[in-house]
């Protein structure tokens, strides 16, 4: 990439990758983007797939550069970005991300989605008088059900976090746990016994 497409006085660090993303207008396409700044960079923090963002952009990307002039058309954009590249420039990004939440977009259905209520409209419209294949309802007359048969809810709740991230550039390995074996060795616990 040219060097002289960096902001005046930036140091290229080589922990990270640059490289150039476009961003085209599309009509009735959503930008869909949320980004934030921290330490004089704009990290984006959110993209939606299927939205312009999201057809460039990942989770942790710094802009560094719009365009290199005042933004004058709609029709696209150019933008300098630096994705980390190294673990500690993506240790980096996760703390520059979590240091301060945006606030959460309202984010469109999946064109799956869409489409599936679509058709279950239309068939609907078709079908007015459409009746149920089976009746949720209680009757008087209908025999008890088991209580083993029965939905039972349990008292105790437990709450489990489960870690996710946006960008698979920006997970880290489990870190190896080491045992001490019979002979004194250190052992990989996660090592295939044979």
């Amino acid at each position: 990439m040219e060097g002289n497409r960096f902001p005046e006085g930036y140091e290229q660090n080589p922990n990270y990758k640059y490289h150039i993303a476009v961003i085209y207008f599309i009509h009735n396409c959503k930008l869909a983007l949320s980004v934030k700044s921290y330490n004089n960079k704009v990290f984006v923090t959110r993209v939606v797939e299927h939205t312009l963002a999201g057809m460039s952009l990942t989770v942790g990307d710094a802009i560094l550069d719009v365009d290199s002039v005042p933004v004058t058309t709609i029709t696209d954009i150019t933008l300098v970005i630096e994705q980390p590249d190294h673990p500690l420039a993506a240790a980096y990004v996760r703390h520059a991300l979590m240091i301060e939440k945006s606030v959460e977009m309202d984010l469109p259905l999946a064109p799956d989605v869409i489409d599936i209520c679509k058709q279950e409209c239309k068939r609907m419209k078709r079908n007015p008088d459409l009746k149920p294949n089976q009746n949720i309802l209680k009757y008087r007359d209908d025999k008890p059900r088991l209580i083993n048969e029965r939905i039972q809810i349990n008292e105790k709740t437990e709450d489990i976090p489960i870690a996710c991230e946006d960008n698979p550039a920006l997970l880290m390995k489990v870190p190896v746990k080491y045992t001490i074996n019979q002979e004194g060795h250190l052992s990989s616990a996660n090592a295939r016994k044979e």
